[in-house]
């Protein structure tokens, strides 16, 4: 829509790389800065602003430091804290598509959460079918594709991209694709 939300997560005010996020909209024929969003000051030095995904009225901000996601929403033409999310791990990247997100939490997978009752609950941990850093794109509620650069292959971890789709029986891995030349392993794929 008409919002640019940028992460600045080496932006520093009293601890140290806190973090931000700075919030643009675009209004006559031009982008105007709106706001600074920031963690909760309980979650400062967290390097907030690492990765953002924004949909409709809801954005997602994740930080590095102690491995949190924060939720805002967009109330009156203001973004507001409305939830933070504990995940446990490093590389914090996010992907958001409509009540549903996902997060990588460093080498341990990609937790996907849903918007239920107003509250965004965890509702599924996709392993990887490799090794190393993952990401993911949520391209719709019931897709996901998720980038996994050092995945094995052939060739020593060229990288690849898994989709899965979610179904009646749950969220179910239904390919991998490989580059389409014969990787190496600095190739990072995905």
């Amino acid at each position: 829509g008409g919002w640019l939300i940028v992460g600045a997560p080496g932006d520093s005010q009293e601890h140290g790389s806190e973090g931000a996020a700075h919030v643009f909209a675009f209004h006559d024929s031009e982008w105007g800065f709106v706001q600074t969003l920031r963690a909760p000051p309980e979650y400062a030095g967290t390097y907030f602003g690492s990765d953002v995904a924004i949909d409709g009225n809801c954005v997602w901000i994740t930080d590095n430091g102690w491995y949190f996601a924060h939720v805002f929403e967009l109330r009156n033409g203001k973004w507001l804290h409305k939830q933070s999310i504990v995940h446990n791990g490093s590389y914090c990247d996010v992907s958001l598509s409509g009540s549903s997100a996902a997060v990588v939490a460093g080498h341990q997978g990609v937790f996907l959460y849903s918007l239920l009752e107003d509250s965004w609950q965890l509702t599924k941990q996709l392993s990887g079918a490799g090794r190393g850093y993952f990401r993911p794109w949520l391209v719709t509620e019931q897709n996901l594709l998720i980038g996994e650069p050092e995945a094995a292959g052939e060739h020593h971890g060229p990288g690849a991209l898994f989709a899965y789709n979610a179904g009646v029986h749950g969220w179910r891995r239904t390919a991998r694709l490989d580059p389409p030349e014969p990787g190496n392993e600095n190739d990072r794929y995905g």
